[in-house]
């Protein structure tokens, strides 16, 4: 992940930093001639097409930005403001509605005597309520995103952004708010303020169990939500979209399918594998089932039921934000797992941890079995004097990466600039010979005129230049004799 991230960002810096030449470039010079396939050929004429759409609609909504006025700015920067402000608010309140429902599910199954006479399916729904709650607020709360995005008035790529980063902090911060509650049910205290009795809570004895079911639970519940939108929403609106001619079949209109969205999907269950693959190693196996049911479902789902998004999308410089959303939700799936193996007690009463202290301490028992030469190899590698001078040797290799860095940026700007100046010159160039052809000059006043240069050389103009002016130069000498 960390390889294609750093490829994807060198790749959408090359295609930002190509904005002189950026139509030429993309009508001459992005055809693939190797293909052959009459419908790969189609593709490829596609996303030319669509990059060409996105440059264009770029360039028109930065003119009409830079025409605005002061009070437009200040009312689309109050307008922003209140954006944010109620984006804070939506993730506050569903943070704290995960956190209530949560407590209050948990209360029911511990407190609650009454809770045993219920019916199977009154018993489920209690136990799923906190995983219906977070897919619920997945689902609704990115459409909010998604439509007053729209009011900040962002060019369609700082837009995508935007509603991405919204809905993977809300999703992060759901199972965030989620951890933070059942942490708070495994370590809270039995006894009371005088340490006898029963305090205000029951801990979870096999708290590892516990933390696993809810989060196969929320594999599980996803993957059905999924389904069904495919299945009860998707289908039933292509069908009222195409056979009926009503209002409401105008006012639904067709589906578009949305690639960010879809991607987030796919961003969420794997942080749900990686989450619940420590806590209960069937999660991963399952998580691979439901991708490759989701898949099928989907591709036959997108095939029938959505047109293409109307508005431009460029998939290449998007990339790169999907692997770094994606490595992000794995480091911070790390925190977790890290803190629970080196810091928190292992439940007594079930799992193979029981006799250690904390979970790492059974790596180190591991250790200890292995041979002596090994050991002293892992205490060498993990001592103080070993470690510091490796992070120095770290540091200076960063700092001489980044010199370099500083070094090759000033570089491509100096390549930039004399590019620029080689375009100018030729643009110089031709309109001098437009002009000497205009006025009828002879071909003793261009000759004299090419010694000239050919003595005067312009320190800032290439030799290549003045070799294809000399040649210029004879031509229309030539054609004048």
């Amino acid at each position: 992940m960390v390889r294609q991230s750093a490829q994807g960002y060198k790749d959408s810096i090359i295609s930002t930093d190509s904005k002189f030449y950026q139509y030429c470039n993309k009508v001459f010079g992005s055809w693939d001639f190797a293909l052959s396939d009459a419908r790969n050929v189609i593709l490829k004429k596609k996303s030319i097409y669509q990059d060409i759409m996105h440059d264009l609609n770029e360039e028109k909504d930065t003119l009409r930005r830079e025409a605005r006025s002061t009070v437009d700015n200040c009312k689309l920067y109050t307008i922003r403001i209140c954006v944010n402000l109620f984006v804070l608010a939506a993730l506050g309140g569903a943070g704290y509605l995960i956190y209530y429902v949560t407590d209050i599910s948990s209360e029911i199954i511990k407190t609650r005597p009454e809770y045993l006479t219920w019916t199977t399916a009154l018993q489920l729904l209690v136990q799923f309520l906190p995983s219906f709650t977070i897919t619920a607020l997945n689902i609704l709360v990115p459409l909010i995103f998604e439509k007053i995005v729209l009011l900040e008035d962002y060019i369609p790529s700082t837009e995508v952004q935007l509603t991405l980063f919204r809905t993977v902090l809300l999703r992060l911060s759901s199972l965030t708010v989620l951890f933070i509650t059942l942490y708070s049910e495994i370590n809270c205290d039995s006894k009371n303020y005088c340490n006898v009795g029963d305090g205000s809570c029951q801990p979870l004895f096999c708290w590892e169990t516990g933390v696993g079911q809810e989060l196969y639970k929320l594999v599980v519940v996803d993957m059905i939500v999924q389904l069904a939108i495919t299945i009860f929403v998707e289908f039933p609106r292509k069908l009222i979209v195409s056979k009926c001619t009503c209002k409401l079949a105008k006012i639904i209109g067709c589906q578009q399918f949305m690639i960010p969205k879809n991607v987030l999907d796919l961003v969420y269950s794997q942080t749900l594998c990686w989450l619940g693959a420590f806590f209960s190693p069937l999660i991963p196996a399952i998580c691979v089932l439901k991708m490759f049911i989701l898949f099928y479902f989907k591709k036959i789902s997108l095939l029938s039921n959505f047109v293409p998004n109307n508005r431009p999308y460029r998939a290449s410089r998007s990339n790169a934000l999907f692997i770094v959303v994606l490595l992000v939700s794995f480091m911070i799936c790390c925190f977790p797992v890290i803190y629970v193996i080196a810091i928190m007690t292992p439940s007594r009463g079930c799992g193979p941890f029981r006799p250690y202290g904390v979970m790492y301490d059974a790596i180190i028992a591991t250790i200890c079995e292995w041979p002596e030469g090994f050991q002293t190899f892992l205490t060498v590698v993990s001592s103080t004097g070993f470690s510091i001078p490796l992070v120095m040797a770290l540091c200076v290799t960063i700092y001489y990466l980044q010199i370099m860095v500083q070094a090759q940026k000033k570089r491509v700007s100096l390549l930039r600039d004399q590019l620029m100046m080689e375009g100018k010159d030729k643009q110089f160039l031709l309109s001098r010979i437009t002009d000497i052809q205009g006025k009828g000059t002879t071909a003793s006043q261009l000759r004299s005129n090419q010694k000239a240069l050919s003595r005067k050389p312009n320190n800032n103009t290439p030799s290549s230049l003045l070799s294809a002016a000399e040649v210029v130069y004879e031509e229309v000498a030539g054609e004048d004799v």
